[in-house]
């Protein structure tokens, strides 16, 4: 299993990856960090991000729906990930209504 610091390094490296719209290096680079923390909502928001960008809807909502999920469950206010998830979902909902 991936150690810690190897998960940040493709999480970051993931987010980057993000920035320059390399959509399947993203998607590889979360699946990675969510093998070993299923739980992680910067893969799980990154990745659903990547998907979108991809026009896979179905699978951008889903992504974003567990990242909420997991916010939602840690109360109080969304994150700032988290506004990232919810507007990514209303984006997909308005593409596939």
């Amino acid at each position: 299993s991936l150690s810690q610091e190897r998960r940040v390094c493709f999480s970051n490296r993931a987010g980057c990856r993000l920035q320059l719209r390399d959509y399947g290096s993203v998607i590889a680079d979360c699946g990675e960090v969510l093998e070993v923390d299923g739980c992680d909502v910067k893969a799980l928001v990154r990745r659903g991000l990547a998907y979108e960008g991809l026009e896979k809807l179905a699978k951008a909502s889903a992504d974003v729906r567990a990242a909420l999920s997991i916010e939602y469950a840690a109360g109080g206010r969304l994150s700032n990930l988290g506004q990232m998830a919810r507007q990514c979902l209303e984006r997909c909902h308005r593409a596939c209504p």
